[in-house]
């Protein structure tokens, strides 16, 4: 308790900070979700996302929420990224710039346990905090799609629920492990948000590779609403599938569009402006797919993505530890 003590007050700004911030956007989620439920409940007859003839006002004023909200999404997908960085990486960095390693690391009977102790209490905020908005975003988008069922929807996947506090323990530990190796704290947090960045792009594409792997194929045109999209794909006529960009990169149709499902390459040398029909259009060489996992399967695959996170916050923690034990005081 008493090492969880001392890491409060060295980081108390920070959480102090942080927790304001969260308390005033979960705050805001939250009055705007009653407006939006306020709007549904007054106008049983209505439905708010169509303008439908007797219901302009209603549609309107539902429409004018919306773009506040979808603004609060923004946020709630930036949140874990900037709350984890902010508790991470001054962690060891500003222990290590200020010159108090020495006496620290002397007075500890290891270094692993100081690192321990000092990272309770920035887990548990994160966790916290992060937990805090992961419910009120759920709220929010349930006050603005109240139709849909979201414990199987993919509306807004990533900006809602428990996942954003798997992505904020991922960037604290990248923060903390970026904060001991440089050891100075204004170029580790520049090269923390640079590396968070880069270790989140490249989990995305991996974890976008392994949903494309057990994806369905549906034709152009199908209602997948609440299903998660993974791109528009062409199935040629020999049953070969593949990107736009693939096409592209192959010399296959560069110039292919899309018309109602159908793709077709233009004559060589022709232009597309004025084109309003297939057969003006030129040679058709597939047809439009896409490939979606279907959203009964959104516990499983946030399940699974959780898991994946969890797994590379515990290696970052491992990786602190290990450039904390070698590392020589400063």
């Amino acid at each position: 308790m008493s090492w969880a003590r001392l890491s409060f007050r060295l980081q108390r700004w920070e959480i102090v900070f942080l927790t304001a911030g969260v308390a005033l956007l979960a705050g805001a989620m939250l009055w705007y979700a009653s407006q939006l439920m306020a709007v549904v409940a007054e106008n049983p007859g209505c439905d708010p996302s169509a303008f439908t003839s007797g219901c302009e006002a209603v549609a309107r004023r539902y429409d004018e929420l919306s773009d506040f909200v979808t603004q609060f999404t923004n946020l709630t997908w930036a949140a874990p990224f900037g709350i984890g960085l902010i508790l991470g990486v001054p962690l060891v960095a500003r222990e290590i710039d200020r010159g108090t390693t020495q006496i620290a690391w002397t007075l500890s009977r290891s270094r692993i346990q100081w690192l321990a102790g000092r990272l309770v209490v920035p887990t548990l905020v994160v966790i916290g905090l992060l937990a805090a908005l992961a419910v009120t975003s759920e709220i929010l988008t349930a006050a603005l799609f109240p139709q849909a069922n979201l414990s199987e929807d993919f509306t807004w996947y990533g900006r809602r629920g428990g996942l954003l506090v798997a992505r904020g323990l991922v960037a604290l530990g990248v923060g903390v492990l970026v904060g001991a190796i440089l050891g100075r704290l204004l170029p580790a947090l520049l090269a923390g948000t640079v590396v968070t960045g880069l270790v989140f792009g490249g989990l995305t594409l991996g974890m976008d590779r392994w949903n494309e792997a057990e994806a369905l194929v549906l034709p152009y045109g199908r209602d997948i609403t609440g299903d998660l999209s993974l791109g528009e794909r062409v199935v040629l006529a020999d049953g070969e599938m593949m990107t736009f960009l693939e096409m592209q990169r192959r010399g296959v149709g560069s110039f292919a569009i899309a018309m109602d499902g159908q793709v077709y390459v233009p004559p060589e040398g022709s232009e597309f402006e004025g084109m309003e029909s297939p057969e003006e259009v030129g040679e058709l060489i597939g047809q439009s797919h896409v490939l979606v996992i279907p959203a009964e399967r959104y516990p499983e695959i946030v399940a699974r993505e959780a898991a994946v996170l969890g797994g590379v916050a515990v290696l970052f923690g491992l990786g602190s530890g290990v450039v904390v034990h070698r590392r020589r005081p400063v």
